[in-house]
């Protein structure tokens, strides 16, 4: 990967890129930014450290990122099963519905588990990009842009 393509997927200058690459200060913040890209923790971006107080700071953020990362995880699979829970109870209760008026349960359950899904996971989607992926960065800022569904 160029400079440019590092801090173009970071969200920094080149020059920025270029200050890391030659082990000029940085703020913990940067170092976190440039981890979450490679999905490595702050302290693996390092070999050693000659600074005692910076090592101690860069295991604490480590620290304080894993913490994050698994309440992010726990908060997403909460969403998701939450999601499917809610899915299914829609569809239950639209295909019973339907089915009523229709007289026929599997025309109402057919109609609706095709509209439910197209539909639902449409609006998932929009939901998780629009409102809370940017949430869940909000909340735990030391994972943002990390891919957490492994």
């Amino acid at each position: 990967m160029t400079q440019e393509q590092l801090a173009e997927k970071c969200g920094l200058s080149t020059r920025t890129i270029q200050r890391l690459e030659v082990g000029e200060d940085t703020s913990m913040e940067t170092l976190n930014i440039v981890s979450n890209v490679f999905g490595l923790t702050v302290s693996e971006l390092f070999e050693n450290i000659g600074d005692n107080e910076m090592e101690q700071n860069i295991i604490n953020m480590t620290n304080e990122q894993i913490q994050q990362l698994r309440s992010r995880e726990l908060t997403q699979s909460l969403f998701k099963r939450l999601t499917l829970f809610s899915f299914i109870t829609i569809m239950l209760v639209l295909g019973s519905f339907i089915a009523k008026f229709s007289g026929n349960l599997e025309v109402g359950l057919a109609f609706v588990w095709f509209f439910s899904w197209f539909l639902g996971f449409s609006l998932i989607k929009i939901i998780r990009i629009k409102w809370l992926c940017p949430y869940w960065d909000r909340k735990y800022p030391l994972t943002k842009g990390v891919d957490v569904k492994h």
